[in-house]
């Protein structure tokens, strides 16, 4: 199994318009047609980083895991 984690980083403007997509639109769409393992939106609390961060902007305000059987699944669906 390979876990593909995608981090992504919305403008805090546009947050709350993009969760409500995300929950009327994108997650049924991936329940569908990807293997989503989780999905989790930012709760407006602080970071908990343990160390030097290393996306230089900082925490990703939405974070999606995909599993796939095999790096050719994963670029057949995907690539």
């Amino acid at each position: 199994m390979i876990y593909e984690i995608r981090n992504y980083h919305f403008e805090p403007t546009r947050f709350d318009a993009y969760k409500t997509w995300a929950r009327a639109k994108a997650l049924p769409y991936l329940k569908r047609n990807l293997n989503l393992i989780g999905f989790w939106a930012n709760i407006s609390a602080p970071s908990e980083v343990l160390g030097t961060p290393t996306d230089p902007l900082g925490s990703a305000n939405i974070t999606w895991i995909l599993g796939w059987e095999t790096m050719q699944q994963r670029n057949d669906d995907h690539g």
